[in-house]
């Protein structure tokens, strides 16, 4: 394995630069107390405010008590109004009876006006009619017809003037009806006629309407009398009541500004309190970009040892715990094989590795001994003081270790030596599947040297990613 990428030492700074850097977070210290806001005293607060309310429960309790005061003096007071609306009704139904009947004498009035006009009227027409007349009376114009047929009979006159005479005499007798008329129209304005007759009945009701807005208005006066006096007993009764309700109106007046003058106190102190948070708002806003200046700087960090860790991992072969096995292993078969076997095998194949610098093979040499995951198994000689020498056996003695080795490989462990060619040639199909995989190895190490591929990130990388996302 490659060795880790030592940490940069960072220079110590100068006396100048410590120096230069105390005056600086002096004089950010002095700016930051500058700008503090201090939090409000509540404890002050709250004592003022109880002030207020001490005085304010008192004057509310003095209000309390005019009310109870002015409640005791108004007593009768549903009655009083009750007699009082009474009163008021029944005045207002006697003035509803004045205006109705002053209402409907009017109205006859007009009618007995209108009738008087109607009257003079018909009088101005018979006075017309009569100065159109040249006669008064029928004898009159009878009169004057026989005169003028006595000059036709008895005297001589002109044709023409014949004519003219027997046309007055004609106009003479139409005027006759005339005269009838006007003796008629003028009969009927002497006598007054439907005029008259209705004239009356009117100047009746008007009497009696009269007399209807005499006993209303004296109902009327009866009954504001009442009023009066109920309204002067209610008066002496409330005589004194008028300083009470000024005396509360001023009460209430101090209350409301008790109760301002809290508002304004509560006003100002969460005008305090809005301020202290906006500060405390900033001062989280310039914590929080600190922290987060950190944690780049943290992140930063993160990312070098990441990089290093990268190029540690990039030099690390991952399969050489796996090939070393291997070749250990066919070693081991090797050393169990017999001694001429032996030398036929590796005559036939000497295996090539590559492995990365600092790596180390053991093999199976005449002048040094083997050196395995496990301890070989000690072969027992002959007892002594024995007799003949038995022939050699070719099985293989396993113990725990070795069984596990090929357990790990998945294979079979060998019983005997025969058995060992075939393994070794199943253990260098596996090496030689590795020797790819290391190729592959070396290939995607070479990408990442040049940037092509980013390795993937291990398991420890992974919790330092998620502990990072977690911050």
């Amino acid at each position: 394995m490659a060795p880790k990428a030592e940490a940069k030492a960072k220079a110590k700074p100068s006396k100048e630069e410590q120096k230069a850097a105390a005056e600086a977070r002096a004089k950010e210290a002095e700016e930051e107390e500058k700008k503090r806001v201090p939090q409000p005293d509540r404890t002050e607060f709250d004592e003022a405010v109880g002030k207020l309310n001490e005085a304010i429960e008192k004057l509310q309790k003095q209000q309390a008590d005019l009310s109870k005061k002015i409640d005791a003096r108004s007593t009768g007071k549903d009655e009083f109004f009750t007699a009082k609306n009474e009163l008021r009704k029944k005045m207002d139904d006697c003035q509803a009876v004045v205006d109705k009947c002053v209402k409907d004498k009017e109205t006859i009035s007009k009618q007995l006006g209108d009738q008087a006009a109607a009257e003079k009227e018909k009088r101005q027409e018979l006075n017309s009619a009569k100065r159109k007349l040249a006669y008064q009376t029928e004898d009159e114009i009878d009169q004057a017809i026989s005169e003028m047929e006595f000059r036709m009979m008895t005297g001589t006159m002109p044709l023409k003037e014949e004519k003219e005479t027997l046309k007055q005499i004609s106009e003479l007798k139409k005027s006759k009806q005339k005269i009838r008329e006007v003796k008629g129209l003028e009969a009927k304005v002497e006598g007054g006629g439907d005029l008259a007759s209705k004239a009356l009945p009117l100047k009746e009701q008007r009497e009696v309407l009269n007399e209807k807005i005499r006993e209303a208005k004296e109902e009327k006066k009866n009954y504001s009398a009442q009023y009066g006096k109920l309204m002067e007993m209610r008066n002496k009764q409330m005589q004194d009541m008028p300083d009470l309700f000024e005396k509360r109106g001023e009460l209430s007046k101090e209350i409301g500004e008790k109760v301002k003058e809290r508002n304004s106190l509560r006003d100002a102190f969460r005008e305090k309190e809005r301020a202290y948070n906006a500060y405390l708002a900033e001062q989280r806003a310039i914590r929080a970009e600190r922290a987060r200046a950190e944690r780049e700087k943290r992140n930063a960090e993160w990312e070098e040892r990441k990089k290093a860790r990268e190029l540690e991992k990039a030099e690390e072969q991952p399969f050489l715990t796996e090939t070393t096995l291997i070749e250990q292993t066919i070693a081991w078969c090797k050393a169990q094989m017999p001694k001429e076997e032996t030398a036929k095998t590796e005559e036939k194949k000497v295996t090539e590795y590559n492995n990365p610098e600092g790596a180390k093979i053991l093999q199976k040499k005449n002048d040094r001994e083997e050196e395995f995951y496990f301890a070989p198994t000690k072969r027992k000689g002959p007892k002594a003081g024995g007799g003949k020498k038995k022939a050699t056996s070719n099985a293989i003695k396993h113990n725990v270790e070795t069984f596990k080795l090929f357990d790990t490989l998945k294979l079979d462990a060998p019983i005997t030596t025969d058995e060992i060619p075939a393994l070794l040639e199943k253990l260098d199909s596996q090496l030689a599947g590795y020797m790819v995989k290391v190729e592959a190895w070396k290939k995607e190490r070479e990408d990442i040297a040049s940037g092509k591929k980013k390795p993937e990130p291990a398991a420890e990388e992974k919790a330092e990613e998620e502990e990072k996302t977690e911050e």
